[in-house]
């Protein structure tokens, strides 16, 4: 068994201006993770957030889905990684 730590390490806010309030949802094999951070149009944030931590015998993840949400809940992007 492998433990596979997945770490949101970077936010790049980019494009026309939503707010600056963000949620950031994630799903990777069933685990969900939300992150609500605070970041201005044209800037980028390091992090170091913990989304997943999973033991397994897989050699890659098979599902991640990424969605981004404004602070009132506007739909901003997702991504769906299916492997």
């Amino acid at each position: 068994m492998k433990l596979i730590v997945i770490i949101l390490s970077k936010v790049v806010y980019g494009g026309e201006s939503v707010g600056r309030d963000i949620r950031i949802k994630t799903s990777i094999s069933g685990i969900h993770a939300v992150l609500d951070k605070r970041i201005h149009v044209g800037s980028a944030i390091s992090l170091s957030h913990s989304i997943a931590a999973i033991e397994s015998d897989w050699e890659k993840l098979y599902e991640i889905l990424i969605r981004a949400r404004t602070g009132d809940g506007k739909s901003i992007g997702t991504l769906h990684v299916v492997d």
